[in-house]
């Protein structure tokens, strides 16, 4: 399931990032108009955790990298703001929280 939601978010945003530009690399202006489309997408590298606490943080990469089929690469700046912490109040259940198979919070463990 994972796979195919990140799969379907990386093919969306290479819809996204479909676009016309002259020579220049300008989508603006005068000459001669190419179709340039997006060839591959990465994120930026985010190291592996060195301490415990890197463990226990989140890691994200600060930018996506667009490469176009003019081999021009394009750094898109990503941001990160959390919508539920681990612990937060959503409904009757805190998020995060483990529960049996009849939906009720797990208390014993």
């Amino acid at each position: 399931m994972k796979k195919s939601v990140l799969l379907s978010a990386v093919l969306s945003l290479s819809a996204v990032f479909s676009f016309s530009c002259d020579s220049s690399g300008s989508s603006s202006g005068s000459g001669n108009i190419t179709s340039v489309k997006a060839t591959s997408i990465e994120f930026s590298p985010i190291g592996i955790p060195s301490t415990d606490s890197d463990h226990t943080t989140y890691k994200l990469s600060d930018k996506l990298i667009v490469t176009y089929s003019d081999g021009s690469k394009i750094d898109y700046p990503l941001s990160f703001q959390p919508v539920v912490q681990s612990g937060d109040q959503i409904g009757n259940y805190k998020w995060g929280q483990l529960l049996d198979v009849n939906g009720q919070p797990m208390s014993n463990l």
